[in-house]
């Protein structure tokens, strides 16, 4: 896949508002995940995400907004505390991929250049079928066929935190 066009940034909030976030990237792509895991979080088919680079990544929320918790041994999921809208998850063993950041935080507008391409399709559910034309891999894919370049300033920061900002 190509990579996408460069923006500014996106910003999106939670349902209930408690969490903000901001991306601000070049060249994004987006995953429709049908792992069992992201399905079961989802309560459908796929569980959306942008993937954002972690150097590019800001939550803006009281300190004890987010709550996480393991989902596997390689990934940590953060979710508000209030609305548990999902926010993101840290895949640690895929640093080159940055944060995977729920879809759902961002308005349809903003959306609209991401590519999304659909992973783990071998474990999408009988009952739901997977339209258009997106790529489909059983699995997820290195960053470079998600459209993802190179960036030694993301693999600098491999493992680290988004940033975050506390309201006043």
């Amino acid at each position: 896949m190509a990579p996408a066009a460069s923006f500014d940034a996106m910003h999106g909030i939670c349902a209930c508002g408690a969490v903000g976030v901001a991306a601000a990237a070049l060249g994004r792509g987006g995953v429709h995940c049908h792992c069992t895991t992201c399905t079961r979080i989802a309560g459908g088919g796929a569980a959306s995400s942008v993937l954002v680079p972690r150097e590019a990544l800001t939550i803006t929320c009281r300190e004890d907004a987010l709550s996480g918790y393991r989902s596997s041994p390689n990934t940590v999921r953060w979710h508000c505390a209030t609305c548990h809208a999902p926010i993101y998850a840290d895949v640690n063993d895929l640093p080159e991929l940055g944060f995977f950041v729920s879809a759902a935080l961002f308005e349809a507008a903003a959306l609209a250049e991401v590519r999304f391409e659909h992973i783990f399709v071998r474990s999408v559910p009988e009952w739901h079928v997977i339209g258009g034309d997106a790529p489909r891999h059983d699995a997820v894919p290195p960053a470079s066929v998600l459209g993802l370049p190179p960036s030694p300033l993301r693999e600098a920061n491999a493992g680290s935190s988004p940033r975050f900002v506390r309201p006043a």
